[in-house]
């Protein structure tokens, strides 16, 4: 037997099990947040439909009508839907009482 192959047969074995220990964390970690984002998007379906949404304050802020873009442009609709001239959405909706924001319930 020679000392030098069965240190270069184990160190290859170190190696191995290394490079799977760190796949299974990896694709551990991955799926918890797969299952984290998963889950925020299902609790937010409510607030995908809903026709008003709370600012910080309480105020009912109204999701349906016309609303200003960024660009310039005027649009009708979802107020987090995208501008038929630029085609950016907004991330943000001012409330109409005390001017906070009410946050784009599809973004993080």
């Amino acid at each position: 037997m020679d000392p030098l192959a069965d240190l270069s047969w184990v160190a290859r074995l170190l190696r191995r099990m290394a490079a799977l220990a760190w796949w299974v964390v990896t694709t551990a970690w991955l799926g918890l947040v797969i299952v984290i984002r998963t889950t925020r998007l299902l609790w937010r379906i409510p607030d995908y439909f809903a026709t008003t949404l709370p600012c910080a304050r309480g105020h009912a802020v109204p999701m349906f009508g016309v609303f200003d873009c960024r660009c310039g442009a005027i649009h009708e609709g979802w107020a987090f839907g995208r501008c038929s001239v630029c085609g950016e959405s907004a991330g943000w909706a001012p409330c109409d009482t005390c001017g906070l924001p009410v946050r784009n319930p599809l973004r993080w």
